[in-house]
């Protein structure tokens, strides 16, 4: 027996759809005979669970507006009339480092949102439904993604505004991947990497991937020449491959065993 829970309804293993509400409200579902298996306060918690998470993620809306608008104005105040604008806004006292404390506040505060919608939902939700444990599926892993996206992307944006750090590396590493011949192996082995990078990210959907670190390691081996991280990089990819030889012997060999995000 499965079901996929959407925070609002549920698609049950035989491909029906019903409204958690609906299942909390009495005992007929579209299964074959859950009630037997499920408690009615499961319906209920689930119910709950999912609405909880949906608010605090629609109430994260409004920072995460602020940051996608602010973040965009403070990006192209090089642009006159954008420019304008904030030299206007520092002249109404709202200084330069004000500015930089309020857009740094809404990504903290969006951060903040998705970070306690997944502790609430995580928390909140029934062990079982009766049958067997419940499992974070596909759609908890989109809002884990988001999350280490915002995190990322947020650090760097705030680092950068208080000038914590200089970004000298980076633009260097930049400059030595574009100067690198397209047909050679080195610029393969940075867009081989890249696509590595980008096949962990989409795996954080069904499960969290620090084997993206790995990819990390060989970037600054490939720029900076430091032996010892490619010692670090050989070994740790070694065991890597082991274990996933291990997992992959492991898996179910009948796809249809697999949940919609593992698939």
């Amino acid at each position: 027996k499965k079901y996929f829970d959407g925070c609002g309804s549920g698609l049950f293993g035989n491909g029906k759809t019903c409204a958690l509400s609906t299942l909390c409200a009495g005992p007929t579902t579209p299964y074959d005979k859950p009630e037997k298996s499920t408690p009615d306060q499961a319906w209920c918690d689930l119910e709950d669970a999912g609405g909880l998470a949906n608010t605090l993620l629609t109430v994260g809306l409004i920072p995460g507006l602020g940051t996608f608008i602010l973040t965009f104005i403070f990006a192209a105040k090089e642009i006159g009339k954008v420019g304008l604008v904030l030299s206007k806004a520092e002249s109404q006292g709202i200084s330069m480092t004000a500015q930089k404390y309020i857009i740094a506040g809404c990504w903290i505060a969006f951060w903040g949102f998705l970070f306690v919608s997944m502790v609430a939902y995580a928390a909140t939700v029934p062990d079982t439904l009766g049958v067997g444990l419940l499992t974070l599926e596909a759609s908890f892993g989109v809002v884990r993604l988001s999350f280490l996206l915002v995190t990322v992307f947020g650090a760097l944006l705030i680092v950068t505004l208080f000038d914590l750090w200089r970004p000298d590396g980076f633009i260097e590493a930049w400059m030595e991947f574009s100067e690198t011949p397209c047909l050679s192996a080195k610029k393969a082995l940075y867009i081989e990497l890249m696509l590595q990078l980008a096949c962990y990210l989409a795996m954080f959907v069904d499960e969290v991937k620090w084997e993206m670190l790995l990819v990390v390691i060989c970037a600054y081996y490939v720029d900076a020449k430091v032996k010892n991280f490619m010692v670090m990089y050989v070994v740790l990819t070694t065991a890597s491959i082991l274990f996933d030889l291990i997992t992959l012997n492991f898996m179910p060999q009948d796809w249809q065993g697999y949940t919609p995000g593992q698939a």
